[in-house]
């Protein structure tokens, strides 16, 4: 008895010995899998947390550029890649930061999108890691309404969502005569004029510097009718002298079926016939001495009209032109004022994202 007594404690040790080698070994083996991930996750530096895509915009050259924050993260950060989408395609650009000026820890740095030829409306940034450039996983910023007009250029923008405020420069305007702000619009709300005293004063000494070369206009329009000379848009040095057209800029309705861009006397593009009541996009563009409208995406009305527009400051409408009180009898949404000229690429896709 005592015999078989002993055997079974012997026995009951070494299971329990094999027990504690087996959890030993698992416990090491869990111990270098943790080290290793810890090591990784310090060698790639956990960039996908670390990097913050602070905004999008164009700058006074016409580049675009991004500005990227780095938040903590001690790897060697060499380089970005950049993926850009307008919604319809996409182009990749890779940044390669010079040597003695990388990215460090908590710094900020625009970085330009050299090359860039498509309309910004979301952005991922891929970090690249050392020598080689390894890749370290992505960082997608969907932009705002707001930001996508403003990494595309717009100076100034109003969305006319129950108010006249500029929602990118400073240009807050003031509803007159009881136009109405509150109604549907397009995207979002717009403004409703009644064509008799309806406007919007967006100032009366408008600064015109970002329009002295290559510019553009863009607006969703639904109108009620289409007579002569009702501005959509209108910049105007000299408003009072109806004689002067020195520095005038506008978009207005046009032989009860049109439109016109107008950029200075001589200067203009009329588009093809429209119908009452139907929203339409439309964008006009100043490249050099050239003058081009698009409807709804697409290229309207003549593509040889020339303009030798001096931009003045002025006082500056939505809605109404001083000169033979041409008020726009209709709605009016997303107004904006860009200081580039747009492709016809870029056009589609602002088309395209609304």
């Amino acid at each position: 008895m005592q015999k078989k007594g002993v055997s079974q404690v012997v026995t009951t040790l070494i299971i329990l010995l094999v027990v504690i080698v087996a959890v030993g070994i698992v416990a090491a083996v869990i111990y270098n899998m943790v080290s290793k991930g810890q090591e990784n996750v310090e060698e790639l530096g956990q960039f996908n947390v670390n990097l913050e895509v602070e905004k999008v915009l164009v700058d006074d050259s016409g580049d675009t550029q991004v500005v990227i924050e780095r938040k903590q993260g001690n790897a060697d950060l060499t380089g970005l890649k950049f993926v850009v989408s307008d919604g319809l395609t996409t182009q990749e650009i890779s940044y390669t930061f010079p040597e003695e000026d990388f990215l460090e820890e908590f710094d900020k740095k625009e970085i330009p999108l050299e090359g860039l030829n498509i309309l910004v409306r979301d952005v991922a940034v891929i970090p690249l890691i050392g020598a080689s450039q390894d890749p370290a996983g992505a960082i997608e910023k969907e932009l705002s309404k707001r930001q996508v007009y403003e990494a595309n250029g717009a100076v100034s923008y109003w969305a006319l969502d129950g108010n006249a405020d500029d929602a990118i420069g400073s240009n807050n305007g003031q509803i007159m005569g009881g136009a109405d702000c509150s109604v549907e619009g397009r995207v979002g709300g717009a403004c409703d004029f009644d064509g008799t005293d309806d406007y919007i004063l967006i100032s009366d000494n408008f600064d015109t510097s970002d329009l002295q070369g290559d510019f553009s206009f863009s607006a969703w329009i639904k109108a009620d009718n289409f007579n002569n000379y009702k501005r959509i848009i209108s910049i105007r040095s000299n408003y009072i002298d109806t004689n002067s057209f020195e520095s005038d800029l506008a978009f207005h309705t046009a032989n009860g079926d049109s439109l016109i861009f107008y950029a200075t006397s001589g200067g203009y593009v009329l588009s093809t016939a429209k119908s009452i009541n139907e929203w339409y996009h439309v964008v006009g563009v100043k490249k050099g001495t050239s003058l081009k409208m698009y409807v709804d995406g697409k290229i309207d009305g003549p593509t040889n009209r020339n303009s030798n527009y001096v931009g003045k400051d002025g006082r500056a409408t939505i809605g109404r032109a001083f000169y033979a009180e041409a008020f726009f009898n209709g709605k009016i949404d997303e107004v904006a004022i860009f200081k580039k000229a747009l492709s016809a690429d870029e056009v589609a896709a602002l088309y395209a994202i609304y």
